[in-house]
């Protein structure tokens, strides 16, 4: 596995690097990357599975975790090694520990990841919403009480999650990092979907649901400035798609505000459709 820099003015690839790219700060210097086949392994769908994992017999290996890549010197090095994290929380031997959606703040200064842990002989996971700042390596928790599903940053101290508690009940919860505070939002979206707030507009955002009872899953904007939702498209899923192999909507703004992209199956095939708000 691995990762190409192609510049597209000159149609060539003009630098390679020896680990795949989760993702990349908004100046293009640094990335974040994973063991992708560990990733695969424990949560496949995520990760890759054509290589062996080479951590197989390691619950919590200490060579192992998130990689921080300087991409103009080309430096690798081990950023939070699972091992680590491991001796943070109350896990059993046998429970397996890896590390799935990692991102930059926009101003790079932070990272923000899922540490979760598969028991020991279960399907069961543990999930800790964890961020580290680069510049005083601390390592602090966002979220442990409640399962984190889904996040987007809003600004470089404060992130939107969905989450679940222990009674099942679904919320969409504001995150102050840098004065450690959560408000949960007064919204009437009482389940999981993939948010992105408006490049224009931090008080709007974007998120989706999962199909309904016929099979559709709605695309919504919501408005924080009145707590108000607005459904801007249903799109069917059919019922092949389902499981490891569905189709989220996962709704991304252009960089203007002005259109929304979807993943859809809608019409039988995986498409992507471009919706223009304007209409």
């Amino acid at each position: 596995y691995g990762a190409h820099l192609f510049n597209i003015q000159k149609a060539k690839v003009v630098n390679s690097f020896p680990n795949p790219i989760y993702s990349i700060s908004a100046n293009g210097k640094l990335a974040i990357s994973l063991n992708f086949s560990r990733l695969g392994r424990l949560r496949p769908g995520y990760g890759y599975s054509l290589l062996p994992d080479s951590t197989l017999n390691d619950p919590c290996p200490n060579d192992d975790g998130i990689y921080l890549m300087n991409l103009q010197t080309g430096k690798i090095e081990l950023l939070i090694n699972l091992y680590e994290l491991s001796l943070q929380v109350n896990c059993e031997p046998g429970d397996e520990h890896y590390i799935n959606h990692a991102s930059f703040s926009s101003d790079g200064l932070r990272i923000v990841f899922f540490h979760i842990w598969k028991l020991f002989n279960s399907n069961k996971r543990k999930i800790r919403f964890c961020s580290y700042e680069l510049n005083t390596s601390k390592l602090s928790v966002i979220e442990d009480v409640r399962t984190t599903s889904h996040y987007c940053w809003r600004d470089d101290n404060s992130i939107l999650a969905t989450n679940v508690d222990q009674f099942g009940t679904w919320r969409y919860t504001l995150y102050d990092l840098g004065n450690n505070i959560k408000k949960d939002l007064q919204i009437d979206l009482q389940q999981d979907g993939h948010p992105m707030f408006s490049p224009v507009d931090k008080d709007i955002f974007i998120t989706d649901t999962y199909p309904d009872k016929r099979g559709d899953q709605h695309l919504c904007l919501v408005d924080l400035k009145n707590n108000k939702i607005y459904e801007l498209i249903a799109l069917y899923s059919p019922l092949r798609y389902r499981g490891q192999v569905r189709c989220d909507l996962h709704p991304r703004w252009d960089r203007e505000g002005k259109f929304v992209c979807v993943d859809t199956t809608s019409n039988g095939k995986r498409e992507m459709l471009i919706i223009d708000l304007k209409e």
